[in-house]
């Protein structure tokens, strides 16, 4: 892989990490609001489900495209702390 190919498969495992938050961020406002409307909790078990499944997804993306270690949970680094690839460019 060369590094255009690096900072494109990063960057693509980036947009998957916010879609799963915004995603869980999103089923817990509409299970909160189900759960008032409704007066049942069963929708808890739908948000935990989604919480797992978007925890799944996280580990199995989130990781360096050259060395396959998981990555930092923060966003804010240029090279993967564990081979020294640069991952993404710093702006």
């Amino acid at each position: 892989m060369n590094e255009n190919d690096i900072i494109e498969a990063f960057l693509k495992a980036k947009k998957i990490k916010i879609r799963c938050i915004v995603c869980t961020l999103v089923t817990l406002l509409i299970c909160t609001i189900f759960a008032g409307i409704t007066g049942s909790y069963n929708w808890i078990y739908l948000y935990i489900i989604i919480i797992v499944a978007s925890l799944f997804i996280i580990w199995k993306y989130w990781r360096c495209p050259k060395c396959n270690h998981v990555l930092p949970r923060e966003m804010g680094f240029e090279f993967c702390p564990y081979c020294g690839t640069r991952v993404q460019y710093k702006y």
